[in-house]
């Protein structure tokens, strides 16, 4: 059994609530959709597949260990981790005994079958939105969503670009009874530049909101740089 991997770092979580928690990250390789604005299309997309890596799972396992250290906190990202969520659900139950906290990054377009068996798991669920430049049928998948809306160890982060964002979050905030506690707004940005001069903005807006704000501390500090 095998993994698709982009990258494996070591490097503070940059986003969400657990923002600055010193993790282990596992960036896997594919993914089921093509926002416009991916800053992961590196790891995301089939014309970068050439540079992915095949990893039998005691490898990728003994790779996380020679990593680990002291770190206590594990992000999975992509890509989109649940495109290969049989392996994954392997890796998971074969390391989890080893972090405080598993968080997985994922577009909440795939319904967990495997990982819902697992307890502990920390979903970040980034809906897209239409900036996101997808079809509404392709990004918005109801049974999904509702059940990361019922999923208790799962918060939702929407990548804002404008005010106008603000009502179709409310809108799905609203249908599918999200609380407002877990929900994490960040600015668009793929640049410390960009993320400078939105963040103010997107401030304001959760303060109108009642909405948290999500910084992206991986630009602030390392400047989007590859592995970091």
């Amino acid at each position: 059994m095998r993994l698709i991997v982009s990258e494996i770092f070591s490097s503070i979580q940059g986003e969400g609530p657990k923002i600055g928690a010193p993790s282990v990250f596992l960036r896997l390789g594919g993914c089921n959709l093509h926002c416009k604005f991916c800053d992961t299309d590196y790891a995301s997309y089939l014309e970068y597949a050439s540079e992915w890596r095949s990893y039998p799972l005691e490898g990728l396992i003994g790779k996380i260990y020679e990593i680990k250290g002291d770190l206590w906190n594990l992000v999975i990202t992509g890509g989109e981790p649940l495109i290969q969520e049989k392996a994954l659900r392997v890796f998971i139950g074969r390391v989890q005994s080893a972090f405080t906290s598993i968080e997985i990054e994922t577009n909440g377009t795939i319904l967990p079958q495997e990982l819902k068996n697992l307890n502990g798991l920390l979903f970040n669920v980034s809906i897209k939105l239409s900036n996101a430049g997808i079809e509404e049928e392709e990004r918005i998948k109801p049974e999904v969503i509702d059940f990361y809306a019922n999923w208790p160890l799962s918060i939702f982060k929407f990548v804002v670009e404008s005010r106008q964002d603000l009502d179709e979050i409310e809108e799905i905030t609203r249908e599918f009874y999200i609380p407002k506690q877990r929900v994490y707004l960040m600015p668009r940005s793929r640049t410390t530049r960009e993320l400078n001069l939105k963040a103010l903005e997107v401030v304001q807006f959760c303060l109108e909101r009642g909405f948290n704000y999500s910084d992206r501390l991986q630009l602030r500090i390392f400047k989007g740089i590859k592995g970091k």
